[in-house]
C-alpha cells in the first residue's frame, strides 16, 4: 500500500539532530498507528561524522516504513533533494533536516493533508507566522504575499510526488538541476504549473532544533550568494511560465534592514560590498545602492541594532514555541 506521506530527511554531518528527529518521528508513528500512512527516507550526503553507523543501528530494528540511502559522494544540497524525490514512494514528500517534531505534530499534519488531498497541491507551512491557526487554499499568484516576502515561509515544503518526479526528469534532461538549490525553489516550479494550487497554513507541527543554537548568527555574504540563486530561479520561472515573480518580490526589508544586520553579526566587509556591486549589475536593483550606503554606518552602531533585534526576535520565538507546546 502506498503511504500518504514520505518524510525525506536530508542529512550531512548532523548526527545528533538526526537521532533526535528519528526518535521523535518513530515514536509519533507508533503512538498514532501511522505505519501504513508514513514512510521515512533518510538520504545521507556522504557524512563523515558517524551518521552511517547510526543508521545501521536503526536499520537493524527492521522498521518497515524506514529506509536509508547513502550517497557515495556529496551531491550538494540540490542533488540530495533530487535523490529524495527519486526515492519517495508516498503521495506527498516532506523535506526535513535540522528539525524537531512538536508533540502530536505528525498527526496534525496528516490531518491537513487528508482534508486537502485533491489536485496534487503544494503544502507550505509558515514558520514565522504566530497568528491564529488557519489553513487555506490559493494559487501561486494569489498567495505571493505569503510566499515571497520571507523565504522562511517556504522552508517547510510538502510536494506532490508524481509531478515532482516529472520536474526532476525535466531538470536532469535539460541539465538545469542548478535551478533548484533548495526545495523552496522546487515548490515554485510546481506552483507555476497550470491549474496548480497551494495549501497554506501556519505551523504548529515542528520547530528548528538549530534555531538560536549556541548563539549562531547568519552571514551576509553567504546570504547574498544564496539570494542570487533564488533570484535566478524566479527569473527562470517567469520566463517559462509567464509569471511576474521577480518584479513583485518585496525587496526593501531584505536590503535595507536584513543584509546590513547580518553583516554586523559577521563583518565580511569588501566581500559583501563586491557581491552587492555584482548583484546591481546583474539584476538592476536600485535598493542595493542604499544597502551600500547603510553599510558605511559605524559597525558598532549596526551591531547594537542587530543584537537588540536578535534578542527581541529570540524572545518572541521562545514565547511562540511555549504556546505551541502548551
Amino acid at each position: 500500500m502506498r503511504p500518504l506521506l514520505t518524510i525525506g530527511i536530508l542529512v550531512y554531518n548532523k548526527k545528533p539532530y538526526l537521532k533526535t528527529l528519528l526518535d521523535q518521528t518513530i515514536a509519533q508513528i507508533a503512538e498514532g498507528g501511522l505505519e501504513r500512512e508514513v514512510e521515512i527516507v533518510v538520504s545521507d550526503n556522504a557524512s563523515t561524522d558517524g551518521t552511517q553507523a547510526l543508521m545501521r543501528g536503526y536499520m537493524r530494528r527492521k522498521l518497515p516504513y524506514l529506509r536509508s540511502n547513502r550517497n557515495p559522494r556529496n551531491l550538494g544540497f540540490h542533488g540530495n533533494i533530487l535523490k529524495e524525490v527519486e526515492l519517495a514512494r508516498g503521495k506527498y514528500l516532506w523535506f526535513m533536516g535540522d528539525d524537531e517534531l512538536l508533540p502530536g505534530g505528525l498527526a496534525r499534519l496528516l490531518g491537513i493533508i487528508k482534508e486537502n488531498d485533491r489536485n496534487d497541491p503544494v503544502f507550505l507551512m509558515s514558520i514565522a507566522n504566530s497568528k491564529e491557526r488557519k489553513v487555506w487554499r490559493s494559487t501561486l499568484f494569489k498567495s505571493l504575499g505569503f510566499i515571497l516576502p520571507n523565504s522562511a515561509n517556504m522552508s517547510t515544503t510538502i510536494l506532490p510526488v508524481a509531478p515532482a518526479k516529472q520536474i526532476r526528469k525535466d531538470l536532469l534532461r535539460k541539465r538545469e538541476v542548478n535551478k533548484i538549490w533548495t526545495h523552496n525553489q522546487f515548490s515554485l516550479l510546481l506552483g507555476a504549473r497550470p491549474g496548480s494550487e497551494y495549501v497554506l497554513f501556519t505551523n504548529d507541527v515542528f520547530t528548528y532544533m538549530t534555531h538560536f543554537a549556541k548563539g549562531t548568527r547568519p552571514g551576509a555574504y553567504g546570504h547574498l550568494t544564496n539570494k542570487e540563486d533564488y533570484y535566478d530561479l524566479l527569473l527562470y520561472v517567469d520566463q517559462h511560465a509567464g509569471t511576474d515573480l521577480f518584479r513583485r518580490l518585496p525587496k526593501a526589508f531584505e536590503f535595507l534592514v536584513f543584509v546590513p544586520v547580518v553583516e554586523a553579526f559577521n563583518p565580511e566587509g569588501e566581500k559583501v560590498r563586491a557581491e552587492i556591486r555584482e548583484m546591481r549589475k546583474r539584476y538592476g536593483l536600485p535598493l542595493l545602492f542604499l544597502t551600500s550606503l547603510i553599510l558605511l554606518l559605524p559597525h558598532w552602531f549596526r551591531r547594537l541594532l542587530a543584537d537588540t533585534g536578535y534578542l527581541v526576535y529570540g524572545q518572541r520565538y521562545a514565547t511562540f514555541r511555549r504556546r505551541l507546546l502548551s
